[in-house]
């Protein structure tokens, strides 16, 4: 094990690099009231700043981690804003770190969500029509953390405040790209959960969309495609009279 950290440190320094240095730091998260919270805690903070070498001890409720320094940074910053009382306030430039030129780590607070059910679809939304990899939960906060380009961070941000604010009759779409359009609609006038799914289904297969998620209890639809599939779905809700 010494001789082949030698090679690698002798490596480095022939290409002129210097060897990768490992910090070790230990976090105390008080603030995580089971140990389910206290997990998820610790797999945010593991999985965003991409660090491999962790450990957990429950009973402690302590979390050591071992990375570089640009990756404890970002960790110090993720406990700070998880390991806490109550949610801290909505002002999302509080939640957000430059991790690099263009990858941005930003947390949004759903606390509208009543439930974890709610909350989970609405992240799931969020996640899969941003286009977001990393994206990862801590429940009790309704805390929702992601990790992407500006850009991606862009489209869950507008997507984050379509699922907060109470549902208007005015045109909810963001422009991602020249033509790449997310649009939602609310399909109040659908009744049970069931004419609401059978109703997206008709929507998505007649639109040609691939991109649908929904939040049910909101009876909210999303969708990401080409200004025409926007159209399409669109007349198709007015048609029928399902919502706006």
């Amino acid at each position: 094990m010494r001789l082949y950290a030698t090679l690698l440190i002798t490596a480095s320094l022939a290409f002129g690099q210097a060897p990768p240095v490992n910090l070790e730091r230990v976090y105390y998260l008080t603030y995580a009231p089971t140990v389910q919270d206290f997990q998820e805690i610790v797999n945010v903070t593991r999985t965003i700043a991409g660090i491999r070498e962790v450990s957990a001890d429950t009973g402690q409720k302590a979390m050591t981690l071992h990375g570089t320094p640009d990756q404890l940074a970002l960790a110090d910053w993720l406990v700070a804003q998880l390991n806490r009382p109550v949610p801290l306030a909505a002002d999302l430039s509080t939640h957000e770190y430059t991790a690099g030129k263009d990858d941005l780590v930003r947390i949004f607070y759903l606390t509208e969500m009543a439930s974890v059910q709610d909350f989970q679809e609405a992240v799931n939304t969020i996640r899969t029509i941003s286009t977001i990899r990393q994206a990862f939960t801590e429940n009790a906060q309704r805390a929702l953390v992601l990790r992407g380009t500006v850009d991606q961070i862009a489209v869950a941000g507008w997507l984050v405040e379509q699922v907060a604010q109470p549902p208007s009759s005015d045109r909810h779409e963001y422009r991602a790209g020249s033509d790449d359009v997310v649009r939602v609609f609310y399909l109040t006038q659908t009744g049970s959960l069931q004419t609401f799914q059978q109703s997206i289904n008709t929507i998505r297969t007649a639109a040609n969309i691939r991109q649908a998620f929904t939040v049910a209890h909101l009876r909210m639809l999303a969708l990401r495609g080409t200004s025409d599939q926007m159209a399409q779905a669109e007349q198709l809700i007015k048609d029928r009279g399902l919502g706006f």
